[in-house]
């Protein structure tokens, strides 16, 4: 097992002191190299853990980012966003050309980066990435209840409450699948589909509800979620096997538009 070590390359000393700071608290240890060939010799030695470069320019990151991950594949690589005046977005867009396969938007929240460090830490150890995942639902309790039974069948997992607040997350760009719910205030899980692959364009795409006979009849649904493109359909409630189920068909590619039902 990978100890509890990160890696800051590239940063600025003030975003260094912030995230080491930070690990320092959850007991980890860090190493920071101001610049990125330094960092690269020195990790050439180094046990494969987490390494994080700062994003200070989109276009900058796609060419000089890409090199440094290229020479670090052994490595699990977690991009830090802190783009001052710039879309997080954007920068979250150029990190995912680049091939980041992790993100973690400044400004930091504790909890949400050492768990993404975590799930870095493992797949490094491992060799082996999780598929990630995010559940847009407005129900907390779905959300949280979906959220847990794929954390539990091996997936990295982040919700959102709303579309709006979905196309905010920087994740958004490195999702594998993403599961929306159909009926949602504001804009829902049909149309907001297509605002979301603005985003994450390589993303399989599932739609989810509850109440469908009162609100569209399954075959109203499924229509609706092939014209935008849906990879699948589910509908509330669903098991836990059910919903796992599904994603793991979505991202083998395998023909899944179909209602799934609990019983």
């Amino acid at each position: 097992m990978v100890g509890d070590a990160a890696y800051l390359l590239g940063m600025s000393q003030r975003t260094a002191l912030v995230v080491s700071a930070m690990l320092a608290n959850a007991k980890w240890a860090s190493s920071y190299f101001p610049l990125l060939t330094d960092g690269i010799k020195s990790l050439a030695s180094a046990p494969p853990g987490p390494v994080l470069v700062e994003i200070a320019d989109p276009a900058y990151a796609d060419r000089h980012a890409a090199m440094a991950i290229r020479a670090l594949d052994r490595h699990v690589p977690v991009f830090v966003i802190d783009v001052p005046g710039a879309s997080a977005m954007a920068a979250a867009r150029g990190a995912r050309r680049a091939g980041a396969r992790h993100l973690v938007a400044a400004p930091f929240e504790p909890p949400v980066m050492m768990r993404q460090l975590s799930n870095a830490r493992d797949e490094a150890a491992t060799g082996k990435r999780k598929p990630q995942v995010m559940v847009v639902d407005d129900s907390r309790t779905v959300a949280a209840a979906a959220r847990m039974a794929l954390l539990e069948a091996g997936f990295r997992c982040e919700a959102a409450p709303s579309i709006e607040a979905a196309a905010q997350m920087p994740v958004l760009t490195v999702c594998d699948a993403i599961l929306l719910d159909v009926f949602m205030p504001g804009v829902g899980g049909i149309a907001g589909l297509p605002m979301l692959r603005a985003h994450a364009p390589t993303a399989r795409y599932c739609i989810m509800s509850g109440g469908l006979e009162a609100k569209m009849g399954p075959e109203d649904v499924l229509r609706a979620a092939q014209a935008v493109g849906a990879d699948a359909t589910i509908a509330k409630p669903f098991t836990s096997d059910g919903l796992a189920l599904t994603v793991r068909r979505m991202l083998a590619l395998e023909s899944c538009v179909a209602l799934q039902r609990s019983a």
